[in-house]
C-alpha cells in the first residue's frame, strides 16, 4: 500500500500545481458525485456582494479535518455533522451519513445523505443506491432521490471500477429532475435538448483501516450540462453551466508523527435570466459567470514537543472572479493560520482534547463599482482567535468524538470588546 501511494503522488501533485496555475476557485466538495442543478440554485445567483472578507475565514474555522475525511472514506458506514455560524442569520452546515449493507455476494444497498449549505451552494441528497457486482472488480450502480415534490426526483448510473480493496473510481451520471415534464405541479419547464444532468469521475485511494496509517487521495471531476428553464409565470428563462476539478489528500511523509493535507479545487459557473415576453419580473437580463480556486497546504505533527501534542499549520489561498454584463470582478484572500491541539481531561481510556488556533486573512477586492460593494474593502487585513474542546467517547481514533468551538475577532478586541465573539460551531462525527 505504501508503495501505490508514493507512485501515485508524483502525477497528482504535478496536476494540482497545474490546476493552481491555471484556473480561479471556492470552498471544498468533499462529495462532488451527488451535486446537481437544484430549484435552490435558481433562486439566487452568486453576486460579490454576498461573500466578505470573514466569510472564507468562516468556512476554514469550521471545515472539518483531513483525519475525518480519511475515517470518512475508509469506513462503510459513517457519519459526521458540523453547523456553524458564518453570520448574523446564516449558518454553514455540512452533514452527511452514509449506510452499506451486503444483500447477497453480488448485491449491495447504500443510502446516502448529504446536507451541504453555505452561502457557495445549497445541497440536500438523500441517495438510495443498490449496486450489483458482476465481478469483483466491476460494480454497476442504479440510484435514486426521491423528493417530497416528485417534480425533483432524480435518477442516476454510475460504474464502479474496484482496482484494489482500497482503491474505487466512480462514473457516474445523473438525470436530473427527471420526473419534472411528467409530475410537475408548477409550469416551469426545461427545453429540450437543454436537459439538466451531472456527469463524471471521482477516484478514492485509501490505506487499509488497521494498518497504522490514515493516508488518502480523493480525485474527482463532474461536468454539468446547459440548461435551459422556462418559468412562464414569470417571464422569463434560466439558463446554467458548471465544471468543476479537484484533488484533496492526505499523505504521510518523513515519520510515522508528520502529514501533508492539501486540496485543489476549480470550479466555473454560468447563470442567466432573461425575458421571454411581456409581462415579466425580469426588468433587464442578468448573466454572472463566475470562477473560483482554492488552494490549501496543511503540516499535521502529531508529536510536537511532546507525545501527545499535536500542531497543524498551514495556508489557504482563494480566488474568486466574476464576469457580468455590468462589468467585472474579484477576490483574493491569503489565509495563514495555527493549531496547537493538547491534551484536556481523562475519563478512563478516553482523553478529550483542547484546540487553540490563531488565524489570519489578508483580503484584496478589485472591480467595477457596479457589483462590488463599497464596504468590500481591498487590502483587509484580520485576525481571529479559536478555543475547541473536543469530547472523546473511544480510545480507538475511528470511534466517535464531539467538538465545540468559539472563535473571537481579535481586531475588536481592543475597540469593540462586545463584539469580540465571532460565533461558534458544533461538530460531531462516528464511524463503524
Amino acid at each position: 500500500m505504501r508503495v501505490r501511494f508514493k507512485k501515485l503522488m508524483g502525477p497528482l501533485i504535478l496536476s494540482s500545481v497545474c490546476v493552481v496555475s491555471l484556473n480561479h476557485g471556492s470552498a471544498i466538495e468533499f462529495m462532488p458525485e451527488y451535486s446537481s442543478l437544484s430549484e435552490s440554485e435558481e433562486e439566487s445567483f452568486d453576486e460579490i456582494s454576498r461573500f466578505d472578507s470573514e466569510y472564507q475565514s468562516d468556512l476554514l474555522t469550521y471545515m472539518k479535518s483531513f483525519l475525518w475525511e480519511y475515517e470518512w472514506i475508509s469506513r462503510r458506514n459513517a457519519l459526521d455533522l458540523s453547523v456553524g455560524s458564518t453570520s448574523e442569520h446564516e449558518f454553514g452546515i455540512n452533514n452527511r451519513i452514509k449506510l452499506e449493507k451486503g444483500l447477497t455476494e453480488a448485491l449491495d444497498f447504500h443510502w446516502t445523505f448529504v446536507d451541504d449549505r453555505s452561502r457557495d451552494r445549497e445541497i440536500l441528497h438523500p441517495i438510495i443506491e443498490l449496486v450489483y457486482w458482476p465481478h469483483d472488480r466491476v460494480g454497476v450502480s442504479l440510484y435514486g432521490e426521491p423528493g417530497f415534490h416528485k417534480r425533483t426526483n432524480d435518477l442516476g448510473m454510475a460504474f464502479l471500477w474496484t482496482i484494489s480493496p482500497t482503491h474505487q473510481i466512480r462514473f457516474f451520471h445523473t438525470f436530473v429532475d427527471v420526473t419534472r415534464p411528467q409530475r410537475n405541479d408548477r409550469n416551469d419547464t426545461f427545453v429540450s435538448p437543454h436537459l439538466p444532468y451531472s456527469r463524471g469521475m471521482v477516484g478514492r485511494l485509501w490505506s487499509p483501516v488497521g494498518s497504522g496509517r490514515s493516508e488518502f487521495v480523493q480525485y474527482s471531476f463532474r461536468d454539468e450540462s446547459e440548461t435551459h428553464w422556462i418559468f412562464p409565470d414569470g417571464g422569463y428563462e434560466y439558463r446554467y453551466r458548471k465544471r468543476l476539478a479537484s484533488i484533496i489528500l492526505r499523505q504521510n511523509y518523513f515519520v510515522d508523527s508528520f502529514y501533508l493535507n492539501a486540496a485543489v479545487q476549480f470550479d466555473q459557473k454560468l447563470e442567466s435570466k432573461s425575458a421571454t415576453g411581456a409581462p415579466s419580473v425580469i426588468a433587464e437580463e442578468i448573466s454572472v459567470e463566475t470562477e473560483r480556486a482554492l488552494f490549501l497546504c496543511e503540516g499535521e505533527w502529531s508529536e510536537f514537543l511532546k507525545h501527545n501534542w499535536t500542531l497543524f499549520s498551514g495556508v489557504e489561498w482563494v480566488s474568486r472572479n466574476w464576469m457580468t454584463l455590468k462589468g467585472s470582478a474579484h477576490q483574493r484572500d491569503f489565509l495563514p493560520y495555527i493549531w496547537l491541539s493538547l491534551p484536556a481531561w481523562r475519563r478512563g481510556a478516553d482523553e478529550d482534547r483542547w484546540r487553540v488556533g490563531l488565524q489570519g486573512v489578508w483580503h484584496r477586492a478589485h472591480g467595477s463599482s457596479e457589483i462590488k460593494s463599497n464596504l468590500d474593502l481591498d487590502g483587509r487585513l484580520e485576525q481571529r482567535l479559536n478555543l475547541s474542546y473536543d469530547f472523546s467517547f473511544s480510545s480507538d481514533p475511528s470511534g466517535s468524538e464531539l467538538r465545540v468551538l468559539l472563535t473571537a475577532d481579535l481586531d475588536r478586541a481592543f475597540s469593540d470588546f462586545q463584539g469580540v465573539f465571532e460565533g461558534g460551531s458544533a461538530q460531531f462525527r462516528t464511524a463503524w
